[in-house]
Parts: C-alpha cells; sequence; structure tokens
C-alpha cells in the first residue's frame, strides 16, 4: 500500500489535515484484505481475549517476584447459547472462561478470582447466597493446577 494518507476519494477532511490521496484498486483490496484476516483471527481466539492477554503477558513480564491475581467475569448472564452451531462464539460464558483461564495459566497467572455479569443491559443473574461459586468451581475443574477464588456474596446475611 501506498504511503500517506489514503482514502477512497480525494477529498479534504479539513484544512488541518494533510489531503488525502485516493486509494487504487489495490489498496482497496489490501484492507479489505485486512479485515477478513482480523476477522478470521477473532474467530479463532475470541476478540474479547485479545487485549486483555496482551496486558497479562506485560503485567507478568513485569512482575515476576509476586504472584499475579486476576479477577475475570465467568459469564455475562447473556440469553441464548454461548456458541453458535457454526462454532462461533456469541456471547461470553463459562465455556469461554475455560479458554480464557487456560491461557491466563500459559500467562503465568497465579490465581484468577471469579466474578459475573454487568456487560449485558438485559442480564438476569440469580443473586443469592454463594452464586459465584459454581463458576469457580467450574473452571477448578477444568483448570485443577491453578488457584481460582469466587467473590460476591459470600458472607452470611
Amino acid at each position: 500500500m501506498a504511503g500517506g494518507c489514503l482514502w477512497p476519494q480525494r477529498c479534504a477532511i479539513s484544512d488541518s489535515y494533510p489531503r488525502p490521496k485516493p486509494m487504487s484498486e489495490s489498496d482497496i483490496t489490501h484492507v479489505e484484505d485486512a479485515f477478513v484476516a482480523a476477522v478470521d483471527r477473532c474467530k479463532k481466539v475470541g476478540y474479547r481475549m485479545r487485549f486483555p492477554l496482551r496486558l497479562v503477558k506485560r503485567a507478568r513480564e513485569n512482575w515476576t517476584d509476586k504472584p499475579l491475581f486476576i479477577r475475570i467475569s465467568a459469564t455475562n448472564w447473556a440469553e441464548g447459547p454461548e456458541k453458535g452451531s457454526d462454532g462461533e462464539w456469541k456471547q461470553w460464558g463459562i465455556e469461554r472462561s475455560k479458554v480464557f483461564v487456560g491461557e491466563l495459566k500459559s500467562l503465568g497467572v497465579d490465581l484468577v478470582d471469579t466474578s459475573s455479569g454487568g456487560n449485558w443491559v438485559q442480564q438476569k443473574i440469580l443473586l443469592k447466597h454463594g452464586c459465584q461459586v459454581p463458576f469457580a468451581a467450574e473452571l477448578k475443574a477444568a483448570h485443577r493446577d491453578i488457584f481460582i477464588g469466587a467473590v460476591g456474596l459470600l458472607t452470611n446475611h
């Protein structure tokens, strides 16, 4: 792709911005291909994992002599299947959290603290004593060699 500011057509965004060069057919194809490749990567690893995993990797590299704890939301409490029949992830839930914890473990996280909810406006959280504990138990069953904790509504009323 040619250098400089490219745009599908030659039009100035503002007088204080550089005048863009019109994109060639090969420039447009290059951008399309980059978007398709990004979608394919997201399908494989799950878009919502990429950024936090990068942060955890850097944190672990700089926090070498102390335990590293991470709190996750094990589910969004969204309705419908977590994974579609086509194999694509549709929402965040316990199965995706199991994958995420495996990735966290491979980066050297010492403890995953389990919470849930807060990311879907129509969520219906079943608030009761110890409501996060079943999520923590599932994560521990899937990953016996990492510490798993639970938070929220753990004290007596």
